[in-house]
């Protein structure tokens, strides 16, 4: 037949075989090798802080990390301002970093003396990130090597305080932790488990804490999540203004742990898990069924970045129960900031 004449037609290409995708880099700052780096030049250059002694008020000190010929232990030193710098090693306050044995989070009335007690009950007002608790930190160390002492300051900034307590933690080898707990197993006692009336405990709430993190409208929540008097965590509850009583839907000790320990926000820790899993239902499963890990990669600064109420060291620690429930799967170039073995 005429359409059996000239040459046969050439064979079908091979179905193209698609290469797996390499993780997309991660690209918040923390994730950055080069942010240690940076960190360590911003202490060497120095910046003012407020510190508070025992008595009186508080003031202002220009604090800078050094190292010299003569003095080959890192020293952090304090003076007046930044024109007492060149003198400060002769005439300054110092501490030398190797006799920090604790750095803390939060402004604690015990270690700021000036401040007053926040009290037990309804008439007090949770902390905020109006305020400056979010802000401090405490340097615990040893003078002459046996008296404990404590340096107390205040940043002006959350940025400013990751920044400082990244860099003394990493040259001194140690892991930040919060001077106190959030106290929410007391907190949901005595709210009557469900009760949206005041906590009697200190709490992150107001301006940032109260705020359920920004999501689209989900899809139906792949696993419910259950409080204790076997309602279900819903999108009202969560969205609403109450907030001691979500402590009832954290699930396990672990969860309870982490919110205490870590000053996470019932409130911002549901969001979280609510959030991941939305991002799977949009993806269309959890895990990879060939090997069952989480198709979801994070990194702590991903996490902070998805959470700004969260400093790097809270985001660190949420990162870290979200992988061991498995709603995650560590992303294989993270940078963590809670490196050091606890004693």
């Amino acid at each position: 037949s005429p359409m059996g004449t000239g040459p046969p037609p050439p064979p079908r290409p091979a179905p193209r075989q698609l290469a797996p995708q390499p993780q997309k880099a991660a690209n918040t700052p923390f994730d950055q090798p080069s942010l240690a780096l940076q960190i360590k030049g911003y202490m060497e250059t120095g910046c003012t802080l407020l510190m508070y002694g025992k008595k009186g008020s508080p003031h202002f000190r220009f604090f800078f990390v050094e190292t010299t010929a003569a003095n080959p232990t890192p020293r952090l030193y304090w003076c007046r301002d930044d024109s007492e710098r060149p003198t400060a090693a002769a005439e300054g306050s110092f501490l030398e970093l190797s006799s920090v044995t604790r750095i803390t989070i939060g402004k604690t009335p015990e270690l700021f003396p000036s401040l007053a007690r926040i009290e037990s009950d309804s008439n007090k007002q949770p902390a905020t990130d109006d305020d400056d608790y979010y802000t401090s930190f405490v340097v615990h160390y040893l003078r002459d090597r046996h008296e404990p002492k404590t340096l107390c300051l205040t940043t002006e900034s959350k940025a400013e305080m990751e920044a400082w307590v990244i860099g003394l933690c990493g040259a001194c080898q140690i892991n930040p932790e919060y001077g106190e707990k959030l106290g929410l197993k007391e907190a949901n006692q005595k709210a009557g488990l469900g009760a949206a009336s005041p906590s009697p405990v200190r709490a992150e709430g107001a301006k940032h804490a109260m705020a359920a993190p920004s999501m689209p409208p989900p899809p139906a929540i792949s696993k419910p999540i259950m409080g204790e008097d076997g309602s279900v965590l819903s999108r009202a509850l969560l969205d609403g203004p109450a907030y001691h009583h979500l402590a009832m839907y954290l699930q396990s000790d672990l969860e309870i742990k982490l919110c205490e320990q870590w000053h996470v926000p019932p409130k911002v820790w549901l969001g979280c898990k609510v959030r991941l899993q939305m991002m799977a239902a949009k993806i269309g499963k959890v895990a990879d069924e060939s090997n069952n890990k989480p198709l979801i990669q994070l990194t702590p600064g991903e996490v902070r970045q998805l959470f700004p109420q969260l400093d790097i060291f809270r985001a660190n620690a949420v990162w870290e129960v979200l992988a061991q429930i498995a709603l995650i799967d560590r992303n294989p170039d993270s940078i963590s900031y809670l490196l050091y073995a606890s004693e």
